[in-house]
């Protein structure tokens, strides 16, 4: 008795071979374009992971190379490194914001200001942009506000790349922490408020930002004194911001 060969058609090598030989060229024609085809796929393909990779950290490099130019930028003008600059606990809503403010202005009408809206409009109406002295006494103050937009956007485009699975959670961890190392300066919540009033950044950013800076649980904060410091001021401050539903109308992408 004669052992067959085991297996299906599409399996046992000997019936493959038959069916080969027998197939007409058209059909031979087919079998190779198609397996031509996958493998154009498959190189495409490992193509495309590379130069996602390649992409990938060209773009990282970018972030980090940029980080690098803010530090430069800090180090050339002094007025930037009070936005880092640590007030006692217990100083508090308007005493917090002229004490900061102080730092890098004199102008009355800033220092009194009660809100991120009059803030901003302090440094840029056109009776303080007119007006010499006052335009003197802010210009320090709009370079600060210039930085703090810098940091706020740059926070923006480190969660968009964690988003993209161009940053890993870890490595974003390392990058958020940017604005709350700023204390709620009452620049970057006008800044957060021009942002938000011009639909500059995302609803998720929107829901970083309270997240972050509101919300945040005890086990996510250090300093918990000064975490809730912070947090009271933003609700005196930009009291709009602390409603649960502000980043609603935010445009998402």
């Amino acid at each position: 008795m004669t052992d067959e060969p085991r297996g299906t058609p599409e399996t046992n090598p000997r019936s493959f071979s038959n069916s080969w030989r027998s197939a007409s060229f058209a059909d031979r024609l087919q079998i190779i374009g198609a397996l031509l085809t996958i493998f154009s796929l498959l190189l495409v393909w490992g193509q495309l992971r590379a130069n996602n990779k390649t992409n990938k950290v060209s773009i990282r490099g970018q972030l980090y190379e940029r980080e690098v130019e803010m530090a430069s930028d800090e180090a050339s003008e002094h007025v930037l490194n009070t936005m880092w600059a640590l007030v006692p606990t217990n100083v508090r809503t308007q005493a917090y914001a002229s004490t900061l403010l102080r730092l890098v202005t004199s102008d009355p009408a800033v220092l009194r200001s009660k809100s991120a809206a009059q803030l901003y409009h302090a440094m840029y109406d056109v009776g303080t942009l007119s007006n010499p002295g006052r335009r003197a006494a802010t210009q320090d103050l709009r370079t600060l506000y210039l930085y703090a937009q810098t940091n706020l956007y740059h926070v923006h485009m480190a969660l968009d790349y964690k988003r993209d699975k161009i940053l890993g959670g870890p490595e974003w961890e390392t990058w958020k922490g940017l604005l709350r190392e700023s204390h709620a300066h009452p620049v970057l919540i006008a800044t957060i408020w021009q942002g938000y009033q011009n639909r500059y950044f995302s609803r998720s950013f929107g829901l970083f930002l309270q997240a972050e800076l509101l919300r945040a649980g005890p086990t996510d904060v250090r300093d918990l004194k000064t975490f809730d410091r912070d947090r009271e001021f933003i609700c005196y401050y930009y009291s709009a911001m602390c409603n649960a539903h502000w980043a609603v109308s935010l445009p998402d992408y």
